[in-house]
């Protein structure tokens, strides 16, 4: 997500696009947190028991896939692969958790739980223009996260400088 903020391309999501300043300046310490936050900061609509029927019996999904650009295919392919089967393991361990970890709906995390190593291969191949960040339409959420897992930020109060480490 960094690196598609600092392209400036057209077709970044508002969660991008809108933050595109606290993107750019995280550094590698401060990446590694957000990466290590206590939820799954991608989605492949993890939320719609539809679509995840649909594409599980390899039947035209409603959605179209991201706009062109988001993700490189390769990069998306590669994310897709470790996203789909991080939600599979989870899945298979404690439904409740891939609800609150991963976002699955309920049902979703049920038929996730039931995919074979081979179905996660098909699907990441197949699907994998359609993995995007979470919370992609919500700029406020990720101005928050990104606040919080950068490197520092200005208290709104005092305008006095407040590490991450010291919240």
């Amino acid at each position: 997500m960094v690196e598609l903020a600092r392209s400036d391309r057209e077709h970044a999501p508002p969660a991008v696009a809108s933050n595109r300043a606290l993107w750019c300046g995280l550094d590698g310490g401060a990446r590694e947190r957000a990466a290590n936050c206590g939820l799954l900061l991608l989605d492949i609509n993890f939320t719609d028991p539809a679509w995840w029927r649909a594409a599980a019996a390899d039947r035209p999904v409603e959605r179209t896939g991201n706009l062109e650009g988001y993700l490189q295919p390769a990069v998306a392919a590669e994310l897709m692969r470790e996203t789909i089967t991080l939600a599979w393991i989870v899945a298979r361990e404690d439904r409740g958790q891939a609800t609150i970890f991963c976002g699955l709906a309920p049902p979703v995390a049920t038929q996730f739980a039931s995919f074979s190593p081979s179905d996660l291969d098909r699907l990441s191949a197949r699907y994998h223009r359609h993995l995007r960040l979470r919370f992609d339409d919500q700029p406020s959420y990720w101005r928050m996260h990104l606040t919080i897992d950068g490197s520092k930020w200005v208290s709104r109060g005092a305008g006095s400088e407040v590490t991450a480490e010291s919240y």
